[in-house]
């Protein structure tokens, strides 16, 4: 049930980042308050309904996970987390730059039309985005390439990704 990602970690980090924005951009619209329990609800986080809870759909390393779901709460505006280290303040610069974005994408619109706007936006991610699932056997399986490859400075393109899984298969 639970995928560790080998490769693409910050594409879906800035996503989430970037759907939160979104989120909580429409806060407080009447008329987006189906809108923003569908960002909740289908992108960001599910509910185990057994412990009743919800759960994050995207969990960040150790040092991150904690900050990350502070920082893409939706009461985060009102209570930012701070950060304490490097990598939390990408985070929140990203989460920043998002903002900014989404600012820029509904400047030109009335507050109604902006709904319609940042709706175009989740439905172009939902329907256009491309993710490879690629199953391993086993992390070493899944770790080889990146070791290699990473150690020499060269990027990995999802083709490879591809490649090295198939003829890992062979």
């Amino acid at each position: 049930g639970i995928l560790e990602i080998v490769d693409g970690q910050q594409r879906l980090t800035s996503t989430a980042l970037f759907l939160a924005a979104i989120r909580n951009h429409l806060a407080g619209r009447p008329t987006a308050t189906m809108m923003i329990e569908s960002i909740e609800n289908e992108f960001l986080s599910t509910i185990d309904r057994r412990a009743g809870v919800r759960v994050p759909r995207l969990k960040l390393n150790v040092d991150d996970n904690d900050f990350f779901l502070k920082l893409t709460a939706s009461d985060a505006t009102e209570n930012p987390p701070v950060p304490t280290r490097e990598s939390h303040r990408r985070l929140a610069a990203a989460l920043g730059e998002a903002r900014a974005a989404i600012k820029r994408l509904v400047a030109p619109y009335s507050e109604v039309d902006q709904v319609g706007q940042l709706n175009d936006w989740l439905e172009f991610l939902e329907h256009n985005a491309t993710v490879i699932l690629l199953k391993a056997p086993d992390g070493a399986q899944a770790f080889r390439m990146f070791e290699t490859l990473n150690d020499r400075g060269l990027k990995t393109s999802q083709v490879d990704l591809v490649k090295s899984y198939l003829f890992g298969q062979a």
